[in-house]
């Protein structure tokens, strides 16, 4: 414990820390004055009258479908979204609720990952890319190694200070939202409740919004904890801080490309890759997987297995690595 507390301590007693942190929150101040702005135009519209005419538009083809019974793959799809609809209006006409509402801090709060996922992992890159390498660029990898311990204690207090790293800067980016957010709308919002609808069972579940945020961070977590690992990699193996966050970013940048070419062009032979596997938050409220012919099963099993293989390969070229020269 003593090892993660330092390590923590490192990253935190550096100015460009908490200059990163700064600029994050700007831009969660920009972003609530954005909603301020209301797009949607809320205010005026009639909302109960909305959800009749939703109902009047959507129920004939609602029927249709659930009288068929047996659908296709698509039929399925539509009934679903269908059924979302009417069960997301009903529950507005039965409560005289607005959830479609959209300059609230409960909106912001609900759209929290969207808008900031981004910069949580820009932040965990920046930390975990560097983390090891910085050791021997600044000289003090030496120092550090004279330290009773044995190497892999230290590289396991650096990985594990990289995880923690993650629950820090979410949670100092929900609190600052909190508070600026209720600063601009106030927190009446925060009762209104969030609609989702789950798909395994053909349901509308109805959560409150500090739920709702712990269930997406959940679901983001794998895909945060892998990235953690990739750049805490790199970092081991490069011993450049540059090279190491670099190389993250630009695979990063590059996943959603390589995605679309695999899912697009039905290369069924290359579903096992990292960037279709690293992402488990498809996978909520009944949710399927961004490549049609890929199970939650061989998922987990691959993404467990390129896990291990980020850390296996981190913690053999650490403890056979010579520091006699750097």
């Amino acid at each position: 414990m003593n090892l993660i507390r330092n390590e923590l301590y490192k990253t935190f007693h550096i100015k460009s820390t908490w200059l990163t942190i700064i600029i994050m929150l700007l831009f969660v101040t920009l972003v609530t004055f954005l909603y301020k702005k209301d797009y949607s135009n809320s205010n005026n519209r009639d909302y109960l009258k909305q959800a009749i005419v939703e109902l009047e538009n959507n129920y004939p083809e609602y029927l249709s479908l659930k009288e068929e019974g047996v659908f296709s793959s698509e039929e399925q799809e539509r009934f679903s979204k269908i059924n979302e609809i009417i069960l997301r209006n009903e529950f507005i006409l039965d409560n005289r609720i607005d959830v479609e509402k959209t300059n609230n801090l409960k909106t912001i709060i609900q759209n929290f990952f969207d808008e900031y996922l981004l910069l949580i992992i820009i932040f965990v890159i920046l930390v975990s890319g560097s983390i090891v390498s910085d050791e021997y660029q600044k000289g003090t990898i030496k120092t550090l190694l004279t330290c009773p311990c044995s190497r892999k204690r230290i590289l396991l207090a650096k990985f594990c200070s990289s995880l923690i790293i993650i629950p820090i800067i979410t949670l100092i980016l929900f609190i600052y939202q909190l508070v600026i957010g209720g600063f601009v709308f106030g927190y009446s919002s925060m009762d209104i409740p969030i609609l989702i609808y789950n798909y395994s069972y053909n349901q509308l579940e109805v959560i409150n919004c500090i739920r709702y945020f712990l269930i997406v961070l959940g679901g983001y977590m794998p895909l945060l904890i892998m990235i953690v690992a990739l750049s805490f990699m790199l970092s081991t193996l490069s011993c450049n801080t540059g090279l190491s966050i670099t190389v993250s970013f630009l695979f990063l940048m590059l996943s959603n490309g390589i995605n679309d070419l695999v899912v697009n062009n039905n290369i069924r032979w290359l579903r096992y890759i990292l960037t279709l596997n690293w992402d488990m938050s498809n996978y909520l409220f009944g949710g399927k997987a961004l490549y049609k012919y890929l199970s939650i099963r061989e998922n987990i099993i691959f993404y467990l297995l390129y896990l291990l293989i980020f850390l296996v390969t981190s913690f053999f070229v650490f403890n056979k690595r010579d520091i006699k020269n750097n």
